[in-house]
């Protein structure tokens, strides 16, 4: 009897552990994915756009003092984090020239994300030169992310092309681009607004950066006294410009932080006008609210500047 129940015992035993072996799910651990993306701009526009993901692990590629990319070579560290990385953000437009040089190690499936792929490309300002009358072929504007309403375009555009790669984040996301983006173009629609009350809007551009900024805030470049990064202001380029813009009196010189300061005041003491460095993203802080706190301080800058220029 004793034998009957304890082999009855067993039977029980095992038939509740083979159904309790048939109900068990797989615990599936979600993949992070590596994001890296290539400059200060992207990198927080990404670290903003991601905040809260929990499957997107974002870093920088390029040091935060490296400025604009468009002479810079890849190191080994550099490559070694692009092999390590599941997708690479980038700006585009030919911002990052080493792109075609990723894009030939890692292969036509490597995931690489344009911001500024829904960008409106702006022509280089170096298309048109007012001084000399010289015009030569030139690609794109590069640098989008100055003007908060296309920061506000590539933070929609960083957010949506992650999604398709981390479809559990997607809600996440989404909200973080469309908080972001609607307080880009707040800023946007402020700048553009006062500008719109000024009496001159015409203003000197120390190179091309600003073009984006400009042409959304309503301003008009009266000169760029560097059309092209590689370029050098020579001794009779100033004074053809300095001719030019004492006819044509603007109302601000506006020199971005990776410049020197010297061309801009020489200019702007000659002529009588104000100069301003503005931040144009490329350099400061890392961080999620670093872009919307830079966008803020510099549209605020801006409009102290031409305030005082009026």
């Amino acid at each position: 009897m004793k034998r009957s129940l304890f082999l009855v015992t067993l039977a029980a035993v095992v038939a509740l552990a083979a159904a309790c072996q048939q109900n068990e799910q797989p615990v599936v651990v979600p993949q992070v994915l590596r994001v890296i993306a290539t400059v200060l701009p992207v990198e927080n526009l990404t670290l903003a756009v991601t905040q809260g993901a929990k499957n997107l692990r974002v870093e920088g590629l390029l040091p935060q003092t490296a400025g604009c990319p468009h002479d810079y070579s890849l190191t080994p560290g550099d490559m070694k984090k692009i092999e390590q990385a599941d997708i690479l953000v980038a700006v585009g437009l030919d911002y990052e020239p080493f792109l075609d040089h990723v894009r030939e190690n890692r292969g036509p499936d490597f995931n690489i994300l344009l911001a500024a792929a829904d960008v409106k490309p702006l022509a280089d300002a170096a298309a048109a030169d007012e001084a000399t009358g010289q015009r030569r072929h030139v690609a794109f504007n590069d640098h989008p992310f100055v003007s908060p309403q296309q920061a506000a375009i590539m933070a929609r555009t960083i957010a949506r092309e992650l999604t398709k790669a981390d479809t559990a984040d997607e809600a996440i996301l989404q909200a973080n681009a469309n908080r972001l983006a609607a307080a880009l173009d707040a800023v946007q629609a402020d700048l553009a607004a006062f500008v719109a009350t000024l009496p001159s809007k015409k203003v000197v551009a120390v190179s091309p950066i600003f073009g984006y900024l400009l042409r959304d805030s309503g301003l008009q470049p009266a000169a760029v006294l560097i059309p092209h990064h590689d370029d050098t202001l020579s001794a009779g380029r100033l004074a053809k410009l300095t001719a030019l813009l004492k006819k044509n009196h603007p109302a601000l010189i506006l020199n971005e932080d990776q410049f020197d300061e010297k061309i801009a005041r020489a200019l702007g003491d000659e002529i009588g006008v104000r100069v301003i460095t503005l931040n144009t993203q490329t350099s400061g802080r890392r961080g999620p609210d670093a872009f919307l706190a830079q966008a803020r301080a510099m549209a605020a800058a801006l409009k102290e500047a031409l305030r005082g220029g009026h």
